[in-house]
């Protein structure tokens, strides 16, 4: 299936690896919200190679109670956002697994190895950058526990907001309730 938007009463079990190899993400692939249950059982998805404008993961908004365990996303794989108007209060997100989390989400033993990044092309936007090898901005009353970033994770682009750069998480921000990693 090629779209991820699936509310909280969906499962998804991944039961062999699976490489996105000659997959174009970067117009087939909708990243909208997630807030399922998504169990990696030590799968790997490599090649997956997406580049879009604003939010730009695997899951460009983790949400609710969302729930992500046990996936890594390979050395082939790579995670650019490209420019910042067309996303939340004109922000730009990037990371492998989700943009940007709220609600009470979780994320177990997930491992990123690709490349995660805001371009150049994004320079002049009016918000702010959000990059993590995991998440961008985790504004969640969750739990992110046991991942690991071993991919390069970088800034290219100069916008009027701040930038928040992290190995695993770009932003931690919980307006109220606590966050546990």
């Amino acid at each position: 299936n090629k779209s991820a938007n699936m509310g909280a009463g969906n499962l998804v079990i991944l039961n062999d690896d699976i490489d996105c190899a000659g997959f174009d993400a970067s117009s087939e692939w909708k990243t909208n919200i997630f807030s399922g249950r998504f169990e990696g059982n030590g799968h790997v998805i490599d090649n997956f190679v997406i580049e879009k404008a604003g939010e730009t993961a695997f899951f460009a908004r983790v949400t609710e109670s969302g729930y992500v365990s046990d996936l890594t996303f390979g050395p082939g794989c790579s995670f650019t956002a490209v420019a910042s108007s067309a996303s939340l209060n004109n922000n730009t997100y990037a990371a492998s697994l989700a943009a940007f989390v709220g609600g009470t989400a979780t994320f177990r033993n997930v491992v990123n190895k690709g490349a995660v990044k805001v371009s150049s092309a994004a320079t002049g936007g009016k918000g702010a950058n959000f990059i993590g090898g995991i998440c961008g901005f985790f504004n969640s009353t969750g739990v992110i526990e046991e991942c690991e970033n071993y991919g390069l994770v970088t800034n290219e682009a100069v916008v009027s907001g701040w930038t928040c750069l992290g190995g695993v998480v770009g932003c931690v921000s919980v307006s109220s309730g606590e966050t546990v990693m």
